[in-house]
């Protein structure tokens, strides 16, 4: 969790954070509420051990494939914020 709000400080401007921790706190929201459904109807569909199994897989490779994108990504979004809160300290 904190290196989410880490992430979003580095990459946002300061005028649309609170927007960027809002959006982080609805998609956490959103995916607890449906972790439960999702596991239940996949228990009923076949057995508790192969929703475990189904979740568990799914969720490591969905990690590792956003972690895949925002190591590439990050760097590059940091580097363009801080030019331009540069370009801002110069203005103003």
């Amino acid at each position: 969790m904190y290196q989410a709000v880490a992430t979003v400080q580095d990459n946002t401007e300061p005028e649309v954070r609170s927007t960027a921790h809002s959006i982080i706190g609805v998609a956490e929201t959103v995916g607890s509420a449906l972790a439960p459904l999702l596991a239940g109807m996949l228990a009923v569909r076949s057995s508790l051990k192969d929703a475990m199994q189904v979740i568990t897989l799914s969720a490591w490779t969905i990690g590792l494939v956003l972690l895949t994108f925002v190591l590439v990504v990050v760097p590059k979004d940091v580097k363009h914020l801080r030019e331009i809160m540069a370009q801002r300290a110069k203005e103003g």
